[in-house]
């Protein structure tokens, strides 16, 4: 019976979670309201700027609509599609809106914080399971659905009436730099690519490779690749190996202030720049920086044809001074 006992001390009791429930309920009403208002008055009193959304980038003068990339990607809630909630590039609005900037920021961040323990708690970990009256009948089944080692978030969004709920879009800070009593002196938007690397262990390397030698077309290809890591691996100090891939394009804007002091901030949303307009423009695509970074840790090319493995650079340069010239050779595949 104490075992029992025990094993029921961190079991959380449904009515918290209920309570739980119309916090949130309450935080989301907050934030769509919030951000409706942003967009509304921007609409209503913007002076131009441009949008790089969904659908490519669209400028905007004073007596034009915003574009419908920032209203989706600003207000929007329910969507299975990442590139429906990204739109970077700057509003120009009055300083008038510095204060409805501060307040959707503000529900961004009232809304990760009641959200975060509802996100958090596994159904396995209620003391029962809600009733219908208690969740709406409709929503009941959502809950009996949930096996024990689940989250209950997807029910909890179910029962708030948002089912497809992206929380981790909704709850992204705002930029506020655009909306503080100090502007900046300069500010500009840049691309960066974005590298997604994955350590590998030589030997789950050598087992991919194996079964690219069951694919006809590719088998001459592997078995240079197998060669060239076993090459790899009887060198006295081995270089690390990376699976490298490239991932979105990612929006940076850059600050700088009148004391010279600069700051770099990745976003995926708009700034509101609430003051007088400054000459913001769009990034140019062919400047995204493709030069060696000093603090690169891997090569800038794939040491094997069939898989985008790339070894680490001082590994790089002891092999490439080798009888085996691992990296002088003509590569099929790209970063």
């Amino acid at each position: 019976m104490a075992a029992v006992d025990t094993a029921r001390v961190d079991q959380v009791a449904i009515i918290e979670v209920l309570e739980q429930i119309e916090r949130f309920k309450s935080a989301l009403c907050a934030w769509k309201a919030a951000h409706q208002e942003l967009f509304a008055g921007a609409q209503a009193d913007h002076r131009g700027g441009w949008i790089s959304g969904a659908h490519g980038l669209q400028p905007f003068q004073p007596n034009e609509a915003i574009p419908d990339d920032l209203r989706r990607a600003l207000c929007g809630l329910e969507s299975d599609e990442p590139s429906f909630f990204r739109a970077s590039g700057p509003v120009f609005v009055g300083g008038e809106l510095a204060n409805l900037v501060q307040q959707a920021h503000q529900a961004r961040v009232d809304l990760d914080v009641t959200s975060r323990p509802l996100r958090r708690l596994r159904a396995g970990l209620l003391a029962r399971l809600p009733q219908g009256g208690e969740v709406g009948g409709g929503n009941l089944q959502h809950w009996l659905k949930l096996k024990p080692h689940q989250s209950i978030w997807r029910a909890v969004t179910a029962t708030c009436g948002v089912p497809r709920l992206q929380i981790r879009y909704a709850v992204r800070p705002l930029l506020l730099v655009g909306a503080q009593p100090v502007l900046p002196r300069k500010a500009s938007f840049s691309l960066t690519p974005h590298r997604v690397i994955s350590r590998r262990h030589p030997e789950k390397v050598l087992r991919a490779l194996e079964e690219q030698l069951e694919s006809a077309d590719r088998v001459d290809a592997a078995r240079r690749d197998l060669a060239r890591l076993a090459s790899l691996l009887r060198a006295p100090v081995q270089p690390d190996l990376a699976y490298i891939y490239s991932g979105d394009i990612i929006h940076h804007v850059n600050f700088t202030w009148g004391e010279g002091s600069r700051r770099k901030v990745k976003t995926s949303l708009p700034l509101f720049w609430c003051g007088t307009p400054i000459d913001i423009p769009p990034p140019d695509p062919a400047a995204v920086p493709r030069r060696r970074r000093s603090d690169t840790k891997y090569s800038n090319v794939p040491i094997l044809e069939t898989l985008p493995i790339y070894a680490s650079i001082k590994g790089v340069d002891r092999l490439s001074s080798s009888p085996a010239q691992l990296v002088d050779r003509p590569v099929t595949n790209s970063d």
